[in-house]
């Protein structure tokens, strides 16, 4: 859509506004201190929209779905970024974030700026979503460590049953369907259900 014939097509005009307007909300960091940095680019940056997982994962799917890689950023902190550089540095971002330490290592909890300290299956959601598109359709690099810290945190969310929890395995009872489609998406980044 960045190169989209606003003569042409009716809809490009207000669909390069709404990309536009979510580029605006960008921000940028650079990646040090924390969690062992991955930097896939070697840029130091990695990047969020709103600092939270709910929305910032929204924020990204959104660019992926209305944006080609090789398109140009021409708005915002990542002006001049292809949007492949925003959606790495996105990955980046998420890495950088997940939680490293104590029984929920591995996945993500509410904020996206700096370290995690804890995990959810309701959050860990957004950016296992971002990652899986990026990676199958973008080729954006989703590091092998990160998906080995996410294997740890499925493992200690889900139950005997297969079913997984909000914060542990034990959390939320049963049916818990949203949790666990979580948990799905979880495993179809690591590959697990892929024949």
């Amino acid at each position: 859509l960045p190169t989209g014939n606003t003569d042409t097509d009716i809809y490009a005009e207000y669909m390069l506004n709404a990309q536009n307007y979510i580029l605006n909300q960008l921000t940028v960091t650079t990646l040090s201190g924390g969690n062992a940095v991955y930097d896939s680019n070697s840029d130091g940056y990695g990047c969020y929209i709103y600092n939270k997982h709910y929305t910032c994962g929204m924020a990204m799917l959104s660019m992926l779905g209305s944006a080609t890689p090789n398109d140009v950023i021409t708005t915002g902190a990542a002006t001049g970024w292809t949007f492949f550089d925003l959606i790495q540095n996105a990955v980046d971002q998420y890495y950088y974030n997940q939680t490293d330490s104590g029984g929920q290592r591995g996945g993500w909890r509410y904020d996206v700026a700096g370290s995690s300290s804890g995990s959810d299956n309701s959050t860990a959601q957004w950016p296992i979503l971002v990652m899986i598109q990026a990676e199958r359709n973008w080729g954006v690099v989703v590091p092998q460590t990160l998906k080995d810290e996410l294997q740890l945190w499925l493992t200690y969310s889900q139950r005997t049953d297969g079913s997984f929890g909000y914060t542990d395995a034990s959390t939320y009872g049963n049916p818990d369907i949203a949790k666990t489609c979580a948990g799905l998406q979880g495993y179809a980044l690591l590959d697990s259900l892929r024949t």
